[in-house]
């Protein structure tokens, strides 16, 4: 008779089996929603119109501040919101960033506007098609330059204060003039570093693409070769300058520092604290400032990291393709062709698989962070968990402001002090994962550069050495040009989902508070008081703004880190000579009727008829065990 222990031993298995499905079932199927929501677009249209009323808001405030009334007067305030004109000036605004931001979104991706693009170039008719192009083309530095100076003129405020509480100076005859002109260099910073990474991006894709054209040639003469290297043909590998580096790490410093101030250094002002837990909820937030800075500064060195691997990437193809072509006709020589022809030809080969292993070493150290990486990475994802606590406290500040009550200071001690324990945390994590896929590493049975190795020593002592055929080279050249990198961290992505889902309900109590003024009731000593239908206005726009961003942030999180990984691997490649044209998607089969939401996230339905199709539909099946344990983390 089995004991009660083998019993349980024989059923956790199976329960592990079963979890893991689960798990695995679940993660496809937020998948296949955040690639639903993205590819639909109507998540994203309806952020933008969000996105848009919630800037209306905000542009006001500041414009009232700042032009009109330097101690933000509510009653002042109040006065002009409920008058013909005020009404007229904020809807007017209103509607004007709705349509912007709308018609952004709307041209951005649409593929009948395509269509229309390249017909009208050809047609000649550029009127409509300058008008869409701009659209597309301005809204991001529009929406960039009102928030950077809106930021920068909130994170100057709250300096200001807290220096004003702590007793060190007092500037708030400042506020105004030193506000204006950071806002002003925080817009113009945003706008510099919004074309710089356009442009990295784009030079990113152009190595990419670079790297399919040169994998697509049959052969690589040494003369084509250095052509490539020295950028005199039509397709090269690009570079960004030295100088152009160095600004944007200043640049992306100086956006560090301004959001910092903005996004962690206004919390101390929520609730009232005594003066030592002041102090000290000042230098917490103080380090996470600096440490916001840090952020900025290493994701700009990853940024500028992608496009140095994507150069290296591009000459080790470059050798790799070299090196093919003189392996081959080294193959092809005749018996009795003259031995110096062949002896050059084998030092070449030799120089060629020298220069093969140095930039294979440099592309795995460039694709292999190191433990500082790590540390820097962790710091960035705690920093980022611990935006979802800013977020959940301008939350419960937003609830408190609807039900009229005090802010307790003991929530923000414990939210700023759990910032420090987030970071922490994950920076522990992230070592130990470092340090998990570096054993990974070491525990591989077959270094990729050992055939090149043993064949350049088998050439330099033997003039005619035994040669492995042409495809099986070709294979091992494949395998030793792409290292295995560290995978990717999903941590960010599903933290974005939190901190919007947070941040939306605090925008949508601002907002509903902020359109529903005229709506308040007046007593007998001339004193507003909101409205019973103002409750719940507030509580339908706090709903509708944190779904509507978390949404979002899932079709942009999940369905774009996918997209991203998986475009390579879909691309097709063209010969050389051949114009570069977008590539055109094949046009899918019509779809069948969308089922319902619930239906389609059940865990166990019943599935439907098997279809006479050659292929299974993608991201509706398990995946093997590594996958579902990949799911899960």
């Amino acid at each position: 008779m089995p004991s009660n222990s083998e019993e349980d031993a024989s059923i956790k298995p199976r329960e592990l089996v079963f979890l893991l499905a689960i798990a695995g079932r679940i993660d496809a199927q937020t998948r296949l929603l955040a690639k639903e929501l993205n590819d639909d677009r109507k998540i994203l249209h309806a952020y933008n119109i969000l996105d848009a009323l919630s800037s209306s808001y905000s542009m006001f405030k500041y414009f009232f501040e700042v032009f009109i009334s330097n101690n933000n007067d509510p009653v002042l305030m109040h006065e002009i919101m409920i008058s013909p004109e005020g009404i007229a000036a904020i809807t007017a605004e209103a509607l004007f960033l709705v349509a912007f931001s709308f018609l952004a979104s709307y041209f951005e991706r649409d593929k009948k506007d395509k269509d229309v693009v390249s017909k009208g170039k050809k047609a000649g008719d550029k009127n409509g098609v300058d008008a869409k192009q701009f659209i597309v083309a301005a809204w991001p530095y529009f929406r960039d330059t009102m928030k950077g100076m809106k930021n920068a003129y909130k994170g100057w405020k709250t300096a200001v204060q807290i220096l004003g509480l702590l007793g060190a100076v007092d500037l708030k005859c400042m506020l105004i003039p030193v506000g204006l002109a950071l806002g002003a260099i925080a817009a113009v910073n945003r706008m510099w570093l919004l074309t710089m990474r356009k442009s990295r991006r784009q030079m990113i894709k152009d190595n990419k693409q670079f790297v399919m054209v040169i994998e697509k040639e049959r052969s690589l003469s040494k003369e084509k070769h250095e052509a490539y290297l020295a950028g005199k043909d039509k397709d090269k590998i690009h570079h960004q300058s030295a100088v152009t580096r160095t600004q944007a790490y200043l640049s992306v410093a100086l956006s560090g520092l301004i959001d910092g101030l903005y996004l962690y250094a206004g919390l101390v002002s929520l609730a009232l604290l005594p003066t030592p837990a002041f102090m000290a909820m000042v230098a917490i937030s103080a380090l996470y400032i600096v440490i916001c800075v840090i952020s900025r500064v290493y994701d700009e060195y990853c940024e500028q990291l992608e496009l140095i691997t994507s150069q290296t990437k591009c000459k080790l193809t470059l050798v790799s393709k070299e090196l093919e072509t003189a392996y081959a006709t080294l193959l092809a020589l005749p018996d009795n062709v003259e031995l110096i022809e062949r002896d050059n030809l084998q030092k070449d080969i030799v120089a060629l698989i020298e220069r093969f292993e140095q930039l294979h070493h440099l592309l795995k150290h460039q694709a292999t962070p190191s433990y500082l990486m790590a540390i820097l990475q962790g710091t960035k994802n705690g920093l980022f968990a611990y935006g979802i606590l800013a977020g959940f406290l301008f939350m419960v500040t937003a609830v408190f402001s609807v039900t009229a009550t005090v802010f307790p200071s003991a929530l923000l001690i414990a939210c700023i002090a759990s910032g420090l324990a987030f970071i922490i945390g994950i920076i522990a994590y992230n070592i130990y994962a470092h340090y998990s896929h570096m054993q990974k590493l070491k525990q591989q049975e077959v270094d990729p550069l050992c055939p090149f190795v043993d064949m350049k020593n088998k050439i330099k002592v033997d003039i005619t050495p035994d040669c492995l055929p042409t495809s099986e080279f070709k294979e091992l050249l494949n395998k030793a040009a792409n290292p295995e990198c560290l995978p990717k961290s999903t941590f960010q992505e599903w933290f974005e989902i939190l901190r919007s889902f947070f941040s939306g309900i605090s925008k949508g109590n601002n907002f509903a508070t902020f359109v529903s003024t005229p709506l308040q009731d007046a007593d007998p000593q001339a004193h507003e008081h909101d409205a019973p239908i103002m409750l719940m206005l507030t509580l339908s726009s706090a709903a509708l703004f944190s779904v509507v961003l978390a949404l979002r942030a899932l079709a942009r999180g999940i369905a774009g880190k996918d997209k991203a990984e998986n475009t390579m691997d879909t691309s097709q490649t063209r010969d050389v000579g051949e114009p570069r044209e977008p590539i055109k998607e094949a046009s899918p089969d019509p779809l069948p009727p969308k089922p319902f939401f619930l239906h389609r996230w059940s865990l166990f339905r019943v599935p439907p008829p098997k279809a006479t199709t050659s292929q299974p539909p993608p991201l509706t099946r398990l995946g093997s065990c590594p996958s579902i344990v990949q799911g899960l983390s």
